[in-house]
């Protein structure tokens, strides 16, 4: 990503896209490797954004060998196998929605912040579908990309997060939720995640301008 698609995505009045999510699940990957340090076993995998969309539109038609870079031992280091959950952003009706699958429990849980005060029937009417079609080109990347882990076709279960909260309002981000979050809170998390995103370990460039004014120490 070079500096004007980091200003586009993270800079004043910055819309998060694709590009943005990337460079966010690399963030976390990379934190969390420096928490968990050779520690193999992890509580969570986020996935790549990209291997979210190839899942939701291009299932049948999947490139193992593209989606084995964001799974594999070698571009993880360590073995996905090993997380109890992944975790899928899930760009989805002009908002984001989180997806956490559990492969032993054989689980889905939607979390949508737009729809969980509105029952579990709307917010299934709008995630059924989908979930059923992400589990479902998961099992087949795993079948392909990571021998000896079996992932059962039948029995699994989709859940919904409702009943939390207030239904929030989203702007073209994802990252801006009005309620219950003031926009202080929100403006200073922006700053936090686009200063997490620029410093890490690997970039090389000079902090933007605009920048020596977010970094919020």
């Amino acid at each position: 990503m070079c500096g004007d698609d980091f200003r586009k995505e993270f800079g004043p009045n910055g819309r998060l896209t694709v590009t943005g999510w990337v460079c966010l699940s690399r963030m976390i990957t990379y934190k969390e490797g420096l928490m968990y340090g050779s520690w193999q076993i992890r509580w969570h995998h986020v996935f790549d954004v990209r291997f979210v969309l190839a899942l939701m539109y291009n299932s049948y038609s999947l490139d193992f060998e593209f989606m084995n870079t964001m799974m594999s031992f070698e571009a993880l280091g360590y073995r996905l196998q090993w997380t109890k959950k992944l975790m899928l952003p899930v760009p989805y009706h002009n908002s984001w929605s989180l997806y956490v699958v559990d492969v032993d429990e054989k689980t889905l849980l939607v979390m949508d912040p737009c729809e969980t005060s509105n029952g579990e029937d709307a917010m299934k009417l709008k995630h059924e579908d989908n979930a059923n079609h992400i589990i479902e080109g998961l099992r087949r990347c795993i079948h392909e990309n990571i021998a000896g882990w079996y992932v059962p076709a039948q029995g699994w279960r989709v859940n919904y997060n409702v009943g939390m909260h207030p239904n929030s309002k989203m702007e073209f981000t994802g990252l801006y939720i009005y309620n219950p979050l003031t926009k202080n809170r929100l403006h200073y998390f922006w700053q936090m995640i686009a200063y997490e995103v620029i410093s890490m370990r690997g970039n090389k460039a000079e902090l933007p301008d605009f920048m020596l004014e977010m970094v919020p120490f």
